[in-house]
């Protein structure tokens, strides 16, 4: 794991509304955004909320995103590369996939059951085309670090389509995890945290 804390509340503290460069300024935002989008979903958020979380007024907002579309999408993309940062940590590692796993399924867990409602905000909006190209434009981007990873790993070649189907398996049941799901069906967490780690290890080969 990060030897500090990449969250997009980490990036909210201390609250110096009044200073910082633009770059601080829109980092503040996007943080703001995700915790609020995260906490109270996509309709009940506007640019006022957010810039209220940071600690700003309105028009700064608006001077570095032109609608609460523009600042999920931002948000999204920054909790994408941080779950990907701490994956690749640990797919760096020199050890057996057998080894890796079960932290590899605990990251990917943790961060959908702690971003649920942000991820809910953004996957509601997929029909927009801007909110849908960005998707596909992240999937791209992991396809090429599986690929990239398995390489290394000297892992079997496998098809792109394995690999979403890799990927959907793990996003999806996390999130179902995330909502409650195995508690509503009466189905063993042990044993569908189990598949997730056979599953990865099949793929890393």
């Amino acid at each position: 794991m990060a030897d500090h804390d990449p969250t997009p509340e980490a990036a909210l503290r201390p609250r110096r509304a009044n200073r910082g460069r633009p770059e601080e300024t829109r980092e503040r935002l996007t943080a703001a955004a995700a915790v609020t989008f995260n906490r109270r979903g996509y309709g009940a958020v506007d640019a006022a909320a957010i810039a209220a979380e940071a600690g700003y007024a309105v028009g700064t907002f608006y001077r570095h995103f032109d609608d609460k579309r523009a600042a999920l999408i931002a948000a999204y993309e920054r909790w994408v590369a941080g779950e990907w940062r701490d994956l690749l940590r640990v797919f760096s590692e020199d050890r057996p996939a057998e080894e890796i796993a079960p932290t590899i399924v605990q990251i990917v867990l943790e961060a959908h059951v702690r971003w649920r409602g942000l991820r809910s905000a953004f996957f509601s909006l997929l029909d927009d085309p801007e909110v849908r190209a960005v998707y596909v434009k992240q999937r791209a981007g992991q396809f090429r670090i599986l690929e990239t990873v398995r390489s290394a790993r000297g892992g079997e070649l496998r098809t792109r389509e394995q690999d979403a189907v890799l990927l959907l398996l793990f996003e999806r049941t996390c999130d179902a995890i995330a909502n409650g799901d195995m508690e509503l069906l009466g189905l063993d967490r042990s044993a569908v945290d189990a598949i997730l780690r056979e599953a990865l290890v099949e793929a890393l080969g």
